[in-house]
């Protein structure tokens, strides 16, 4: 539990055992110190008051000492030129460029929109035996509306209704976090294959949009060869 609260940034946690109650003693762990005190119960809510305002300033004032330090002041153009040439040079640039595949790299991606009505999971005609299922039934179906009922997720309403109506871009934003990590190192060790799935009621809306907007991401960001395939297109009810 005490990791769970570290994770999610908590600058002052309070621990109270069965002996800290005998005691009438409480422990107080900060996180910008990482320093941990045994203190008494009595007045606890002035020191706590008192140590949030002294994390706020020590946070605050680490942050402006490493913001000088990285700051470079410059009085000519001359100098501008060089700061700039060093911060574009490959070695900054292949520090915050994600490693990407080239016309070598054997990795290539099947994303699938899928069905769970009409056909259930794709099969893996790869043999590779792994990858990823995202179930997108959790986001609120556009096919339970009239003006979306015969269209697709390829199509602009259906997408502004999925991006603007619902929490599609929360969902994409979890499942990138997710597969990136697969994408980098399938690459790094010259895999050939990875299956990203997503599945939804008729697989028309949802699932498509998702599917559609996976393979764009991992397109642009690690120029890997995709193969993308909506399973149920057969089957969707349009006009």
């Amino acid at each position: 539990k005490f990791a769970e609260y570290e994770l999610k940034g908590v600058p002052l946690r309070i621990a109270i055992g069965e002996r800290d109650l005998e005691n009438g003693t409480v422990e107080l762990a900060r996180r910008d110190t990482l320093t941990k005190e045994t203190v008494s119960i009595e007045g606890i809510d002035t020191l706590i008051n008192q140590l949030l305002v002294d994390i706020q300033n020590n946070l605050f004032e680490r942050a402006k000492k490493r913001n000088e330090e990285l700051t470079t002041k410059v009085d000519s153009y001359e100098e501008f030129k060089k700061v700039l040439e060093l911060c574009i040079s490959d070695e900054v640039l292949q520090e915050f460029t994600p490693i990407q595949a080239t016309d070598e790299t054997p990795l290539v991606v099947n994303v699938c929109s899928f069905s769970f009505i009409q056909q259930g999971y794709p099969k893996d005609e790869t043999k590779n035996g792994g990858g990823f299922v995202f179930d997108m039934r959790g986001i609120l179906n556009p096919g339970r509306f009239d003006d979306y009922k015969h269209l697709s997720g390829l199509d602009k309403p259906v997408k502004d209704f999925l991006e603007q109506h619902t929490k599609m871009p929360d969902f994409l934003n979890g499942v990138y976090s997710i597969i990136d990590v697969s994408v980098e190192d399938y690459i790094k060790r010259g895999f050939e294959n990875l299956c990203i799935n997503f599945g939804c009621t008729g697989g028309q809306h949802r699932s498509v949009y998702a599917a559609e907007a996976v393979a764009r991401h991992l397109k642009n960001k690690f120029k890997v060869k995709i193969v993308l395939n909506h399973t149920n297109k057969q089957n969707w009810k349009t006009l």
